[in-house]
C-alpha cells in the first residue's frame, strides 16, 4: 500500500472536503467564510493526491471528481462571501452613513 495510500488518502479527502464546502455554500452567506475555507483545502488536497497517484500509474477519477466539485464550491463561495460583504456595507452604510 505505501505511496498509493498516500495519494489515495488525500484525493478522499480532497473529495469530501470539496463536497462539504460545496453543500455548505447553499447554507448562506454566514457560512460563506468557512465554506471557502473547506472548498480551497479540498480543491488542493485533490490536485496534490491527483498528481501522486499520476505519477504512480493508479486511477484518478476521485481526484479529478474533487478538483471539478472543488472548483464548483471556490466559486459559490466566494459568491456568497461577496454576498455578505456587500450586504455589510450596506447595513453599515444605513446605520452609520
Amino acid at each position: 500500500m505505501g505511496n498509493r495510500g498516500m495519494g489515495n488518502g488525500q484525493a478522499i479527502a480532497g473529495f469530501s472536503l470539496s463536497i462539504v464546502g460545496l453543500v455548505f455554500s447553499f447554507l448562506g452567506p454566514l457560512i460563506s467564510a468557512l465554506s471557502l475555507g473547506l472548498s480551497i483545502t479540498g480543491l488542493v488536497l485533490s490536485v496534490t493526491g491527483g498528481h501522486k497517484l499520476k505519477a504512480m500509474g493508479q486511477p484518478t477519477g476521485l481526484a479529478t471528481a474533487g478538483r471539478v466539485i472543488g472548483i464548483i464550491a471556490v466559486v459559490f463561495s466566494a459568491i456568497m462571501f461577496m454576498n455578505l460583504v456587500s450586504e455589510s456595507r450596506t447595513y453599515l452604510n444605513y446605520m452609520f452613513g
